[in-house]
């Protein structure tokens, strides 16, 4: 099960982008592209709120993609965050 961290809203502005595109994604390919001490984070918008998801498991990936396949979240966008920057807040 993934955790989640609050506020979902300082993701953008403590993490960094990934160039990878929501749909068709895996936990292997988010941390692929995290760097040491990084840790992979989901920010995604479900249009009456928005959330962001530290995803332990493949099943939490694939349960989003298939989200946002469906409509369910209006975007999802992946971000690399250093791992003492969560801390206190998930």
């Amino acid at each position: 099960m993934a955790t989640y961290y609050n506020p979902p809203t300082d993701i953008p502005l403590i993490g960094r982008r990934l160039p990878l595109s929501p749909g068709d994604i895996s936990l292997t390919a988010l941390q692929s592209q995290c760097r040491q001490g990084e840790v992979p984070v989901i920010y995604a918008d479900r249009l009456m709120f928005k959330f962001a998801s530290l995803p332990a498991h493949e099943e939490d990936v694939r349960d989003l993609n298939e989200q946002y396949m469906r409509g369910s979240l209006v975007s999802m966008s992946f971000y690399a965050v250093p791992a003492e920057k969560l801390e206190g807040h998930v």
